[in-house]
Order: C-alpha cells, then structure tokens, then sequence
C-alpha cells in the first residue's frame, strides 16, 4: 500500500531530462543542477549519510546518460561533442571510490 511505503524525495538538484542516474549497492550517482537548471556537477548520494556530494564538476552541456563500472572507478556519461572533442567521456576516481 503507498500509505506504507510512501515516496521520498532523496535530492532536491536532479533534473532528468538533463541526466540519468547510476545506482550502485551504497548509493548513486547523478548529475546536479543548479537553481538555473544548468549541469553544475556529478554527485553521489550515500544511503548510510543520507547526503550528496560532489564528485567532479560536469561539463556545461551534456546528453541524456551516465553509467559506472562495474567496480566503481570509473564513470561514463555522453557529452556535447563540440564542448568535449567526444561523444563520450570517462572520467576515473582518483582513489578507486567516489
């Protein structure tokens, strides 16, 4: 029943048609917004803090997606191929984790 599991808003910067979202088993990663819409940084939003933090600064334009690796090193996500110089990029974590 919805009374016994109602939904939560988990972040308030999300916007989605300008990003996807990325599950993992601690928490997810998303594209934040800022007040004027535009891409402001990659988050991530941990389920044990219960918070979201900046993981890199996003691009000003981006396309539609984003994915990890499997183990959590990397992060893919499209971008604007004239800001960019490519379709898609990688960006890697510096110590393996967000």
């Amino acid at each position: 029943m919805p009374a016994e599991n109602p939904e939560e808003r988990l972040v308030d910067d999300y916007v989605p048609s300008l990003g996807g979202i990325a599950p993992v088993s601690d928490g997810f990663f998303y594209l934040g917004c800022g007040a004027d819409g535009r891409p402001r940084a990659f988050r991530f939003f941990d389920y044990a803090s219960r918070a979201a933090r900046d993981i890199a600064p996003a691009p000003r334009s981006t396309s539609f997606g984003l994915t990890v690796a499997p183990d959590g090193r990397e992060l893919l996500y499209s971008a604007d191929a004239l800001e960019s110089g490519g379709d898609l990029v990688l960006l890697e974590f510096a110590s393996g984790q967000p």
